[in-house]
Parts: structure tokens; C-alpha cells; sequence
């Protein structure tokens, strides 16, 4: 596995030239971008492992086979989930952003033997729920399992999720009351714990620059109610959501 932050930069955004490029300004973008990028760069290294055990039991499994049909089916999902993983990605960079001059060359880091053993040895993505209204305003873009040896089951965390979906709601109602209609994405991120317990609730990624909308979102998270244990250690998910109509 050869991804690097900036490697993956170099997929999949153009190299930018901010407007403001003094120290102060860059080093506040620095936090918040960082943090959105190295989350999708563990993510697309996951997914990468996992589209090429999809294609070793595609090409192990006979015509007509359900571990082929099944392969076949995880390959549609993962493509699926790399098209909003890009989408995000380019989110990760300030609308300021502008595009740089044409003609530069990326150059491919060497390989890096550490991160191919920190992806074999990372536990299995599992994508739970894709594309699903919760209200008229707030849709589920993609839900994850991102980390964690734990495992719980996918109905009861989306059950969990879905019943708040009268505050995350109410969190976008107050912020248009504050000002003009907006659309934007944020991701919800926590554990579930052996003890059944959410812990570790943040907001990621936003696009939605309101850091009163943000606290609520975490308020609701912190509300989520799962009633299963995870089995086999910590479970930690990502649930991206899209604000605003479609």
C-alpha cells in the first residue's frame, strides 16, 4: 500500500493556492483539513484492501457461485463508497482554494512497508447504510464501521441513528433560522463500546462552517441509544450526513 496524505492529494485534488497564505492563516486551515484528510486516507486504504480481496474471490469462485455473486455485489458498493470518498475529500479544502497553474508532475512515494502492514493488519470496513432519508432536510450519505475489533449489529446501530433523526433535524431548523437556507455535509463519528456505552462523539469534516450547528449534532450523538454490547473490543462508525433539500 503506497498512500501518503500527500499521494493522496495528488489522486484526487488538484494542487491549490490559497489566497491567504500567511503562517497564521495556514497553520488555522492546517487542523482542520488534517484531520479530514487522514480520516479518508484510512478509510481509502481499507477500501482498497477490500476491493482487492473482492477481486481474489471473484477470480477464485466458479460462474454462478454465491461467493461470486457476493464479490461481485461488495465491488459495486466499495466503487459506490470511493465516489463519495473523493466527493468528501475535495470538501476537505476551503472554498478560497484555487486551482494552480497546469504542468505539475506528482511523483509516487517509494513503498511504505509500514502502512502495508497497518492496513493488512486493520480491522474490516463495513459499510452499513447508504443513501437513506431521515427527514425531508437530513439524509444518510454513507454509515461505516471505520475502526475497532468490535462488532455490533448493522440494524441496531442504523435503529440507533435513525432515532434521532428528530434532533438532527431540529439542529439544521435552528440554522436556518440564523441566516440563509444552506446545504452541507458533516460526519458524526463514535465508539460503541463492550458495555453497550457511545463514547467518542465528534462531528468531522463539516462543510457547514456553524460551530453552534456542529455542538448540536455532538449533543444529539451523545443521545444515541444502541442497546447491544460490541463483542470483541471497541467499534468506532461513521455516519456522513447531507443537510439540506435534495
Amino acid at each position: 500500500m503506497r498512500h501518503t496524505l500527500l499521494f493522496l492529494f495528488a489522486l484526487i485534488l488538484p494542487l491549490t493556492a490559497l489566497a491567504d497564505d500567511s503562517p497564521a492563516a495556514v497553520q488555522a486551515r492546517l487542523d482542520t483539513e488534517l484531520a479530514c484528510v487522514e480520516r479518508i486516507n484510512h478509510s481509502l486504504m481499507s477500501t482498497v484492501r477490500l476491493l482487492t480481496e473482492a477481486r481474489t474471490q471473484l477470480a477464485g469462485s466458479p460462474a454462478g457461485s454465491v461467493a461470486r455473486r457476493d464479490a461481485a455485489a461488495a465491488v459495486v458498493s466499495l466503487e459506490q463508497r470511493v465516489a463519495s470518498l473523493a466527493h468528501t475529500l475535495r470538501e476537505c479544502i476551503p472554498n478560497s482554494a484555487n486551482q494552480a497553474s497546469e504542468g505539475v508532475v506528482y511523483v509516487e512515494p517509494p513503498p511504505d512497508h509500514a502502512a502495508d502492514q497497518v492496513a493488512r493488519d486493520a480491522p474490516s470496513l463495513e459499510i452499513l447504510e447508504q443513501d437513506v432519508a431521515l427527514s425531508s432536510a437530513v439524509r444518510v450519505i454513507l454509515a461505516e464501521k471505520v475502526d475497532g475489533r468490535g462488532r455490533v449489529s448493522a440494524s441496531r446501530v442504523n435503529a440507533g441513528v435513525h432515532a434521532l433523526s428528530g434532533r438532527f433535524a431540529a439542529c439544521y431548523d435552528r440554522l436556518v433560522d440564523r441566516g440563509a437556507l444552506v446545504r452541507g455535509r458533516a460526519m458524526l463519528v463514535f465508539t460503541i463500546t463492550p458495555s453497550g456505552s457511545v463514547t467518542g462523539v465528534s462531528t468531522e469534516g463539516s462543510t457547514i462552517g456553524d460551530s453552534r450547528f456542529a455542538r448540536c449534532l455532538r449533543d444529539a450523538g451523545r443521545r444515541l441509544r444502541v442497546g447491544e454490547p460490541a463483542l470483541g473490543g471497541n467499534a468506532t462508525y461513521s455516519y456522513t450526513l447531507a443537510f439540506g433539500p435534495r
